[in-house]
C-alpha cells in the first residue's frame, strides 16, 4: 500500500506492508543487520527486517539509491540520513515508512480492546483527554489510538530522545491519521510534519 499526502509544499510518501510479505533477503548493511539481528524475540526481528525492506522499495520509489546515501543510528536510537527524512514504526503484522524532504514522524498501531481511562490519564495531556471526552462511547477506543499514534509521528519529527508523553501534545502537531484494514485487523495510522 503506498499514498502521497502533502503538508503545505512538503510531500510526504507512505509505504505500508504486511509482515509476512517481508522476505528473507539479506540487509546487506552491517550495522542495520546487527541491530535486526539484536532483537531477542523472533516477532521484533522480523518486524524490524519488514521496515527495513519497505524503507529500501521507499527510496528506490523515490528515485535514490540506497546504496548511495549514509544512514547512520543516532544515540537515541533513531536512524537518520543526511540525504532523506524518513521515519519507520512497526505493530504485531505490519510496518509502515514515511519518506519526505522535510523532518517526517508515522506511527502505526494495532487497535486492541484495553482500559483506557487510567491510561489517558496518565499518558494524554488536558487537551488530548479533552478531545478524548467528547468522542461517543462506542468511538473512544478508535479516537484514544488516533491521539497515541499523532503523539508518537510528531514526538519522532522533534529528533528528540526523551519521550515523555504527557508532554507531547499531538493537538498542537499538525499531524493526520486514520483508520486502515489489513489482514482483518483495524490499525491507526499517524503521519506528521515537522517545522
Amino acid at each position: 500500500m503506498t499514498e502521497r499526502v502533502f503538508f503545505g509544499e512538503n510531500a510526504v510518501d507512505i509505504f505500508i506492508m504486511k509482515i509476512d510479505d517481508v522476505s528473507d533477503a539479506p540487509i546487506l548493511d552491517a550495522k542495520r543487520a546487527e541491530y535486526i539481528e539484536k532483537a531477542t524475540d523472533p516477532r521484533t526481528r522480523r518486524e524490524r527486517r519488514a521496515a527495513w525492506q519497505l524503507l529500501l522499495t521507499g527510496l528506490k520509489a523515490r528515485g535514490i539509491d540506497p546504496e548511495k546515501i549514509e544512514i547512520t543510528r543516532e544515540e537515541c536510537g533513531r536512524w537518520t540520513s543526511p540525504e532523506v527524512c524518513f521515519s519507520l514504526s512497526h505493530t504485531q503484522g505490519a510496518v509502515a515508512v514515511a519518506i519526505s524532504d522535510a523532518p517526517v514522524g508515522i506511527d502505526i498501531e494495532e487497535i486492541k480492546e484495553r482500559d483506557i481511562t487510567a491510561l489517558s490519564r496518565r499518558a494524554l495531556t488536558e487537551r488530548e483527554r479533552e478531545v478524548l471526552d467528547i468522542a461517543p462511547p462506542e468511538d473512544r477506543l478508535t479516537r484514544f489510538y488516533e491521539i497515541w499514534c499523532k503523539k508518537e509521528a510528531y514526538f519522532k519529527t522533534l529528533g528528540s530522545s526523551a519521550f515523555v508523553p504527557n508532554k507531547t501534545d499531538s493537538t498542537e502537531a499538525g499531524a493526520i491519521s486514520r483508520v486502515i484494514e489489513l489482514d482483518g485487523k483495524r490499525l491507526v495510522l499517524a503521519v506528521a510534519v515537522g517545522r
